[in-house]
């Protein structure tokens, strides 16, 4: 089964994962959207794409498209799939899927409806480095991990256009960076966090742009995270557990290398990928649809929930709310 992909979006990112498709098993490219036909036709000409759509209700309706990248800014995320995902296309968008629990429950309804897969875009999860963390940790070791340590700092310089920092965006450190060391404390210890910590700074545009957590775990298990978009930080993940430590590095969301410690001796696992590393969730999710499932065993909707309530629950914590929020609680008084 060769499955056609549309690109909804021609940012960044859709260009990563289109750079990275060539890597990908069971998949074609097929077609891109913009709301520009002139975006969309350059993409497509520097990506091999054949086909170029000026709206992204046009890609939705093809009846040649089977799946649907979602790469737009994420407050969007949640129109874009319910649009997808309507039209009966299969759907995997970018993180965070949504912007809040709620609108995650009405796309995971609206997959189950129209027997679509549905998958939120966690690339990490399939990198290979991680897939042999994952091993380590809920397969090999006999104790379970008990601490994590992880951060994910970036130096952007403030731009209150840009989407790091444009609250009518989704900006904040929170919500992009963030995202990832609260995921992987979640994956870590396989729940959600019985209790939370939060520290944060804001931006004069009203959106965080460092974060400071600790999530408390089942068992009294901990994790110390951190996130920011003008602090650069090493990006590194420690997991601890009795009788070994788990060290994920350089830059834990996109690993090349891990090690393993058990008493003095040390296991080290490395594994690189062109060019980006996207093609390994693309895979996934072929082998999904190829399969008729509607969620991925290794990423399922219920892991997306426990992401994005924490989320939820953290930006309560630091007092994080966005413009469409305040709109639609102005709506519903």
């Amino acid at each position: 089964m060769n499955i056609r992909w549309g690109i909804l979006g021609t940012g960044g990112i859709a260009a990563k994962f289109a750079e990275s498709f060539r890597y990908a098993q069971g998949g074609e490219l097929y077609a891109v959207a913009s709301r520009s036909k002139e975006k969309a036709d350059q993409f497509a000409r520097h990506h091999g794409i054949p086909h170029a759509f000026s709206s992204y209700q046009s890609l939705a309706d093809s009846q040649q498209v089977d799946a649907v990248y979602i790469a737009t800014p994420h407050p969007m995320h949640f129109e874009n799939a319910a649009m997808c995902l309507k039209e009966g296309n299969h759907v995997l968008c970018e993180k965070p899927v949504t912007m809040n629990a709620e609108q995650l429950e009405h796309l995971t309804d609206l997959a189950q409806q129209n027997g679509c897969f549905f998958m939120e875009a966690i690339w990490s999860r399939f990198i290979p480095v991680f897939c042999r963390v994952n091993q380590w940790l809920h397969r090999e070791l006999n104790g379970e991990a008990e601490y994590l340590r992880a951060d994910f700092g970036i130096y952007k310089p403030f731009d209150p256009k840009s989407r790091l920092f444009d609250p009518h965006l989704g900006g904040g450190s929170l919500m992009d960076v963030g995202f990832y060391p609260v995921w992987l404390a979640i994956h870590t210890f396989d729940s959600e966090p019985e209790s939370i910590h939060a520290e944060a700074k804001f931006t004069e545009t009203g959106v965080d742009h460092f974060v400071s957590l600790t999530l408390t775990f089942p068992g009294d298990r901990k994790a110390d995270l951190m996130c920011a978009n003008q602090l650069g930080t090493p990006t590194r993940a420690e997991i601890y557990g009795n009788g070994f430590r788990i060290e994920i590095d350089p830059q834990f969301h996109c690993p090349t290398r891990a090690s393993l410690t058990q008493g003095d001796e040390t296991s080290v696992f490395q594994s690189g990928f062109d060019p980006h590393g996207y093609q390994f969730e693309t895979t996934e999710a072929n082998r999904c649809i190829a399969e008729s499932l509607p969620e991925s065993p290794h990423l399922p909707w219920n892991r997306s929930r426990q992401i994005i309530r924490t989320l939820d629950r953290i930006r309560q914590e630091i007092g994080l709310i966005y413009p469409d929020e305040v709109e639609q609680a102005d709506l519903n008084r």
